[in-house]
């Protein structure tokens, strides 16, 4: 499943884009044959709150590191509040899939393939390396999506909830989309993209 996000992303995207519907389909076969619910996968309110005590002022010491050197730097995206606020609802949406992928498809199938023994701190870093490679060539959000895809992992497998790792992951996001110049970020943009 992984080689066909990449070959996506790389090769059919460009040919055949509705072909995502089809990864889409295999994923959720693949917890229809495993029995795998949505509340197993994570798609629970149960343990928001313990997430949001513990890993809370993190994701918000993230956001205010970077809104302030935004500032500092002068690299601030002039936009204003309602595209602002409506970029934010989009990327908690798009995080919520990512993190959908990454931690209920991906994650999950590492634990049940890995000893109970080197779960705790191989599983988040093969996560991190994989979603640092799903946004090559872009060097700046590799080394991000590797740090944050690890830090997810870590979380997903302690507390198993999508819905805390998929906002937070839209709003580091957005922030990080409002304060990162092109030069460096191109966009977000990843794979062949980047140089069309």
């Amino acid at each position: 499943m992984y080689c066909l996000i990449i070959l996506y992303i790389w090769w059919i995207q460009f040919r055949f884009r509705p072909f995502v519907a089809v990864l889409l389909a295999v994923v959720i076969a693949s917890h229809a044959i495993r029995r795998e619910t949505p509340t197993a996968l994570g798609f629970r309110l149960t343990n928001l709150r313990t997430c949001l005590v513990a890993y809370g002022p993190l994701v918000l010491v993230i956001v205010g590191v970077a809104l302030l050197a935004g500032e500092i730097l002068h690299t601030m995206r002039a936009i204003p509040l309602a595209s602002a606020l409506t970029i934010l609802a989009g990327y908690c949406v798009w995080g919520l899939f990512q993190q959908y992928v990454l931690n209920g498809y991906l994650v999950n199938r590492f634990l049940q393939s890995m000893q109970p023994a080197s779960v705790s701190s191989v599983v988040p870093l093969l996560a991190g390396l994989c979603f640092a490679g799903v946004h090559a060539l872009n060097w700046y959000l590799m080394g991000v999506t590797f740090i944050a895809g690890t830090l997810s992992a870590f979380i997903y497998v302690r507390h198993r909830n999508l819905y805390f790792v998929g906002v937070a992951h839209g709003i580091v996001g957005t922030v990080l989309f409002l304060v990162s110049p092109d030069s460096i970020a191109h966009h977000f943009v990843v794979g062949p993209g980047m140089f069309r």
